[in-house]
């Protein structure tokens, strides 16, 4: 064992900072030991690498609870000493307790599918279709306040605008309200340290005045239809649990999708040739969306809670064991992709990944994300002629610097500084 896999041994995954920014070397090490192992450290949870192994915890809903989705270990779960071969009655008891335990990211079986039919109403082709006007839009007026200056901070000047304009769009907040949320928006999942459970609560009362309206006086929008469906078993839904589905939205829908444009926009900037092809032929701009998601997607962790024994690649897990799905591991797994370790525009089966998850809990945005991050890089290759990543604010190549979050939930970049060449309109 060399002095790397020794100090691996002894390193926290969810506290120590020098695996927030490259956890690729730890993740091989993991890997070498088997697609699921003990996490050295904590002897409560195990860590899937593998894809197929992945596969199956994402579609077993009778073993594997959600209860823990985004925090794992820090998630507190009591369970009684001695405890029972199934333990989803502490799961649920636990629930007013836990971060998120009052939104679908945490539900589990029947509550988890009667309000997931009620959000997908959102998310039909056809509305997507008629949003890409909106989208092309929008992402226009955007780079237009800087597509003349030679730089931008992709993140703070077009990302984070851009993906929560768009959700609010989806939604039908009301244009005067949106600079409310622009600048009280605040939402950061539980990063090893406790929040408080419902950590949206800051919207709650917005959306429940939007909700409360529409039911008074329905619309030609999309909050009216939230407000007025009946769910998949035919019974109204509160108030409360529609207002709840439309805060997650609003707040899920804005950062990953932003910190994933920028991980895309790093690439093209850090692969001149990759940035050539997608300008001559821009119809590989889907595939290279994929590999981005694939490579270097925006989820680095997900989990689940074992409510019921199970085993999982021969290895015994008993109820209560957290099951930490590393999904950054997982897309590179060279038993599911050939050359995982390796940036491939054009790589066969690229929509093949978990970047979205997968089964009961697949994110429901997806292809909303999709779209976004299409029609956002059809917009900015058009304006911006070779980019490049910021020497000044990054350092140069082989010795980059760049501050990405804290935390083993998310992958993605603080700040993302640009150069390029202005083409197009008003050059």
């Amino acid at each position: 064992m060399d002095s790397k896999e020794s100090n691996f041994e002894t390193l926290d995954y969810y506290t120590d900072p020098s695996l927030f920014a490259d956890p690729f070397p730890y993740y091989e090490f993991l890997r070498a030991k088997g697609p699921v192992q003990r996490l050295p450290g904590r002897e409560n949870v195990v860590a899937v690498t593998g894809f197929e192994e992945a596969l199956t915890v994402y579609q077993d809903n009778e073993h594997y609870s959600t209860i823990n989705n985004l925090g794992g270990p820090l998630i507190p779960i009591p369970i009684p000493d001695g405890r029972s071969d199934d333990i989803t009655p502490y799961i649920e008891a636990a629930r007013p307790n836990v971060p998120m335990g009052n939104q679908l990211v945490t539900f589990d079986n029947l509550q988890h599918s009667r309000i997931r039919s009620l959000l997908m109403r959102l998310f039909t082709p056809s509305r997507l279709k008629a949003n890409e006007i909106y989208l092309t839009t929008l992402s226009g007026q955007l780079i237009d306040k800087f597509a003349g200056t030679g730089k931008v901070e992709i993140l703070s000047d077009y990302g984070n605008v851009f993906a929560g304009l768009v959700i609010a769009d989806l939604l039908g907040v009301p244009e005067e309200d949106r600079p409310w949320f622009t600048e009280k928006f605040s939402y950061q999942p539980p990063v090893g340290t406790s929040v408080a459970a419902n950590p949206l609560a800051f919207l709650d009362d917005k959306f429940s005045g939007y909700i409360a309206d529409r039911r008074r006086n329905p619309r030609a929008d999309v909050m009216s239809e939230l407000a007025t469906a009946a769910l998949s078993d035919g019974s109204m839904p509160t108030e409360v649990e529609v207002m709840r589905v439309a805060t997650f939205l609003f707040a899920a829908g804005q950062d990953t999708t932003a910190r994933f444009l920028a991980m895309c926009m790093h690439t093209l900037a850090e692969h001149p040739d990759v940035q050539a092809s997608l300008r001559a032929d821009p119809q590989l701009i889907p595939n290279f969306i994929e590999e981005v998601l694939r490579f270097d997607g925006p989820v680095k962790t997900s989990h689940r809670m074992v409510r019921k024994p199970t085993t999982l690649a021969g290895l015994e897990l008993p109820a209560g064991t957290n099951v930490a799905l590393m999904q950054a591991a997982i897309n590179r797994d060279p038993r599911r992709f050939d050359d995982p370790g390796t940036f491939k525009l054009g790589r066969p089966r690229a929509r093949e990944h978990l970047g979205f998850g997968r089964g009961a809990h697949t994110c429901p945005g997806a292809l909303l994300a999709r779209n976004e991050t299409r029609v956002s890089l059809e917009r900015l290759l058009s304006r911006m002629g070779d980019i490049r990543i910021s020497e000044e604010k990054h350092g140069p190549p082989g010795a980059r610097r760049f501050d990405l979050e804290p935390t083993f939930i998310l992958r993605g970049y603080q700040a993302l500084h640009l150069e390029f060449t202005p083409i197009g309109k008003g050059v």
